[in-house]
């Protein structure tokens, strides 16, 4: 008898464990206090693609852009204060594979204190953006109108760029 409420208990306590794992994966990331962030600098890849990607195929194609030399522009301070306080203040998660649709902007920064650049890729819809962290696997949601404004304007100067 004395097995069985232990084996029982032990039961009992796997399932709440696994129970709260679930929890914990799809806890969006705004409940934690982040830091805000600070961009030191960030570039835009020239030409635009209008094929679609899934997040592998995203993450390669910087690697592509790169053994290809694809020019990259450096923005202007403006712009990157706009994208830092777009990043600051849209609705954080954690980022799944999924499909992109076909209107890119791949861009690359680097925060403060980084050694190394981040990967950046600017996905839209008519009255969204979500703007996936490909480093750090984060997908920044955007839906305030004045930021989606910016966002589809900046997109059409680094078209034309």
């Amino acid at each position: 008898m004395i097995k069985e409420v232990s084996l029982g208990v032990l039961v009992f306590s796997i399932t709440i464990l696994f129970s709260n794992c679930g929890a914990l994966a799809n806890k969006k990331l705004n409940n934690t206090k982040a830091p805000k962030i600070v961009i030191d600098s960030m570039y835009v890849y020239q030409g635009s693609s209008t094929r679609g990607y899934t997040t592998a195929g995203a993450s390669t194609h910087y690697r592509d852009m790169d053994s290809l030399g694809v020019a990259r522009i450096r923005l202007d301070s403006l712009d990157v204060l706009q994208i830092e306080d777009v990043l600051n203040h849209s609705k954080k998660r954690r980022h799944f594979q999924t499909k992109f649709g076909v209107q890119h902007i791949f861009t690359l920064y680097k925060r403060k204190n980084d050694v190394f650049f981040r990967k950046l890729h600017f996905g839209s819809g008519p009255d969204y953006y979500v703007l996936s962290d490909l480093t750090q696997f984060i997908d920044y949601a955007v839906t305030d109108k004045n930021q989606v404004t910016w966002l589809n304007s900046f997109r059409e100067r680094m078209k034309a760029k």
